[in-house]
């Protein structure tokens, strides 16, 4: 992609969050739903931020950033959806990919990290079916690249952005 998506990331710098909705799921009910999720948050309108915590886990040395994570943005425009999977560098040592879990990232259509794009694993979805996609990567991330099983637990949490009158 062009990082048109990462573009309308950037362009309302001015906002305050809403908010915070957080609950606990089953790795059985984030791979069931998400997908519907996506597609749910997708048709509303305004900005919305969705975090997938998949750990318990915590990095002394990653400020907030404990353990593996998903994360996605539905931007104004009602299309565009960037979708963002952790990378080694907020990872402590025992949740880092290896090499052949890195390749199964790009088989699943996981972008590489860019440092000075977005540091982390990424695609961006601007059409119905490419967000089917997304779900569908970030499903096949949670169950064959990270190996969690049904039972595991993640915290869910969303926001929405919320432009200050005024800006555009």
């Amino acid at each position: 992609m062009t990082g048109s998506a990462y573009a309308l990331l950037n362009s309302r710098p001015t906002s305050v969050f809403g908010t915070p909705h957080e609950r606990i799921a089953t790795i059985f009910e984030v791979v069931r739903g998400h997908g519907g999720v996506l597609a749910e948050f997708r048709r509303r309108p305004g900005r919305w931020l969705l975090w997938i915590s998949l750990d318990d886990v915590r990095c002394p040395d990653c400020a907030d950033n404990g353990g593996r994570y998903l994360q996605f943005v539905f931007m104004e425009d009602g299309r565009s959806v960037i979708g963002e999977c952790s990378a080694n560098e907020f990872l402590p040592d025992e949740l880092q990919l290896t090499e052949d879990q890195a390749e199964a990232m790009r088989a699943l259509g996981w972008k590489d990290p860019v440092p000075e794009y977005t540091p982390n694993w990424h695609i961006e979805a601007t059409s119905a079916d490419e967000v089917r996609a997304l779900g569908q990567a970030s499903v096949r991330a949670i169950l064959d690249v990270f190996g969690l099983h049904p039972r595991d637990r993640a915290v869910i949490q969303f926001q929405r952005r919320i432009p200050l009158s005024g800006s555009a």
